[in-house]
């Protein structure tokens, strides 16, 4: 690379320990598996003369005027930081961080700006999951809920959106919408009119890179709607759902990869056991209502499932990998318990098999 008049400082995420004055230890957290000892073989100082005005936005022509590198090592000094750039320890002062982060812990190679994503359900968990993607860099969304705020105060209690932008009997998508519009999104828009629908769901998937299916209720009848699209547009989505004192975070589908929807509900129905009955009765009545409710589960729960869903959806954007693919985290805050839920492909699944890749069964 060609070093210019760009200014480069320590990478936020990293802590560099000068050991020495020609050598170094970077660490991300003690534990962490980003562990990196650099040593100037060379023994001249630089390193560490170099390192420790780099904690601060500067560049090298700002070093040779401050003293800091001599006239006869600027090219010793040119090589030094370019090999810090490219091993991410320098980074450029005005980048993203939340894209720093990505790229240089988890490898990420695809920036969030540009993808596109859809959120289905803006209540206690789509609130908040929509405000965690916009804070960590997306700017293209599409919110979709039918609710409109009928109290404001439980809006304000349970909902991630900030009081200033609820309004009574205003859609809550709107109202989500605008709250986020402080963070100078490319795009944001709304279905606020039969959004579930199977046609609007379509329009969802067609405008988007990825859906996000966020219900305070587990609705059958919905989300197999939301699957028969996805598996349709073959384009990926993903769930988190809270249901009473359990929520739910995951798992990420893709269409002709992984399972699908009909696959994680039957599994999860038939893990019931004994209870398996009551569950498929309960589950049709919540479907039965048509729409579902604005939670109303302690919001520290839903913080917790959220996050756990957003960091798991991040990593899948950046990376094309996650924790949450063909996995469920299942948290139950009645009993503080959390199960990790593998979803396995069932030979005959009527709702995806039709969508598989041909395989020819005698190879």
């Amino acid at each position: 690379m060609e070093l210019g008049n760009e200014k480069y400082q320590v990478n936020p995420h990293l802590r560099v320990i000068k050991v020495t004055e020609n050598e170094i230890l970077v660490k991300h957290s003690a534990r962490s598996f980003f562990s990196k000892n650099w040593t100037d073989k060379g023994r001249t100082g630089l390193l560490g003369r170099v390192i420790n005005h780099m904690n601060s936005q500067t560049n090298l022509q700002e070093l040779r005027e401050k003293g800091i590198v001599k006239h006869e090592e600027q090219e010793d000094a040119r090589q030094l930081i370019e090999q810090l750039i490219e091993e991410k320890i320098l980074v450029e002062a005005d980048h993203d961080l939340v894209d720093v982060y990505y790229r240089v812990i988890q490898d990420a190679e695809t920036p969030l700006a540009n993808k596109r994503i859809g959120v289905i359900g803006c209540g206690q968990a789509g609130s908040r999951i929509a405000k965690q993607l916009v804070q960590s860099g997306i700017q293209h969304l599409i919110l979709a809920d039918d609710a409109k705020i009928n109290n404001t105060n439980t809006v304000h209690r349970f909902l991630g959106i900030e009081p200033r932008y609820i309004q009574e009997q205003a859609p809550i998508a709107d109202c989500l919408a605008e709250s986020l519009q402080q963070y100078d999104l490319k795009r944001i828009s709304t279905f606020t009119e039969d959004s579930f629908s199977k046609e609007n769901i379509a329009r969802v998937f067609e405008e988007c890179d990825f859906v996000v299916a966020a219900l305070d209720e587990y609705m059958q009848s919905i989300l197999h709607t939301i699957n028969e699209q996805a598996l349709e547009a073959e384009k990926p989505w993903a769930i988190s759902i809270f249901d009473g004192s359990e929520g739910v975070a995951g798992p990420i589908f893709i269409p002709g990869e992984t399972g699908c929807f009909n696959e994680f509900d039957v599994q999860g129905i038939a893990a019931a056991g004994t209870l398996k009955r009551d569950v498929i009765t309960y589950y049709d009545a919540v479907s039965a209502m048509g729409q579902p409710d604005l939670g109303i589960a302690p919001p520290p729960y839903v913080d917790v499932v959220s996050g756990q869903f957003t960091a798991g959806l991040l990593t899948y954007l950046t990376t094309g990998r996650s924790y949450l693919v063909s996995r469920a985290i299942r948290t139950d805050f009645e009993r503080m318990s959390v199960d990790y839920e593998d979803i396995k492909r069932i030979p005959r699944c009527p709702a995806c098999a039709p969508f598989r890749p041909f395989r020819n069964v005698f190879l």
